[in-house]
């Protein structure tokens, strides 16, 4: 579900008792453990074992589908999410299916659950890989209006400071509202066009190492398997999956940024969509560099802000 959709208008009193139950913070599971390795092959999807848990999901499972069926998102963790792993279309309703409206037991149970690889390379998940979680955005969790404009505006860690020229390397987004004004919700950011990557075919599996860190991580993949987009020696298809870095955003302190899932192209100050990305929508505040997935010949992505609720280990 996009950020900037309004729930609010849900007749459902259950539903909107259940949405109320989250509070105005972000809502964030704990990711998903891999049951056993499995091979994805690229351009290919495999149903794959996981152990679903009891913070995995809301309120232990006690939640009603329907809920979950609105509100329910899911974050491909950064490290998965570089090498091109995605989810099926069909991954939200398999877990909905499976959990249904029963309290998880401590240890768990066992799901089937589609995975997606977009790469050029088979992609092995080993058992105890720990790829994605599911979240949840409240409406009051949303950063938007005077709120943003007062954070855009304040000097300190607190701040959500876009580096650059207004227009030129980001420009304001606003949503239409149910009642037909408009509201100021987000940004439309540019992606780095001297920062940008991609991994060439092969036919040798891909292995995510478990180092501590993400940095660790990144270091490895961009050191063993990828090329920039414009290396004369490796020449990156249309259709692929390529690896950009965003120009610097400050995300305050307490705020996680969210991606829209499509991509843009500027045309005479209008943005089109012209590109996918990954299920890997949230940047948290770490850092000032981030970097996004795409297919697609886009320059832009557009970033909201919400609330925190607890704290979430990079990568």
């Amino acid at each position: 579900m996009a950020i900037s959709e309004n729930l609010t208008h849900i007749e459902n009193k259950n539903i909107q008792k259940e949405l109320k139950g989250f509070g105005n913070t972000l809502w964030i599971g704990a990711p998903l453990t891999v049951l056993r390795d499995t091979l994805i092959n690229p351009n290919n999807s495999e149903n794959i074992p996981f152990t679903i848990a009891p913070d995995n999901i809301p309120f232990n499972g006690n939640i009603s589908a329907e809920t979950l069926r609105l509100a329910l998102e899911l974050h491909i963790r950064s490290r998965w999410a570089h090498v091109a792993l995605d989810i099926g279309k069909e991954l939200i309703g398999q877990v909905i299916n499976g959990v249904g409206d029963k309290e998880i037991p401590k240890e768990g149970f066992g799901i089937m659950l589609r995975m997606v690889n977009h790469g050029s390379r088979p992609l092995l998940l080993q058992k105890e890989d720990r790829p994605f979680h599911f979240f949840i955005t409240p409406n009051e969790a949303r950063i938007t209006g005077d709120e943003l404009i007062d954070l855009m505006s304040t000097d300190n860690e607190d701040g959500i400071f876009p580096f650059g020229e207004e227009g030129n390397h980001w420009r304001k987004h606003y949503e239409k509202k149910n009642d037909g004004n408009f509201l100021f919700s987000g940004i439309y950011l540019r992606i780095d066009e001297k920062e940008r990557y991609w991994i060439p075919d092969s036919s040798a599996s891909i292995i995510i190492p478990n180092y501590p860190t993400f940095n660790d991580v990144r270091t490895f993949l961009f050191e063993n398997y990828f090329k920039k987009s414009n290396d004369r020696d490796f020449i990156m298809p249309s259709n692929h999956l390529w690896i950009g870095k965003l120009l610097p955003l400050q995300i305050g302190k307490g705020k996680y940024a969210k991606l829209d899932n499509d991509a843009f192209v500027d045309i005479n100050g209008k943005f089109f969509r012209k590109g996918l990305q990954t299920h890997s929508p949230l940047l948290d505040g770490r850092t000032v560099s981030h970097h996004v997935e795409v297919k697609g010949p886009a320059d832009w992505v557009l970033v909201n802000f919400i609330r925190a609720g607890k704290e979430l280990k990079a990568g």
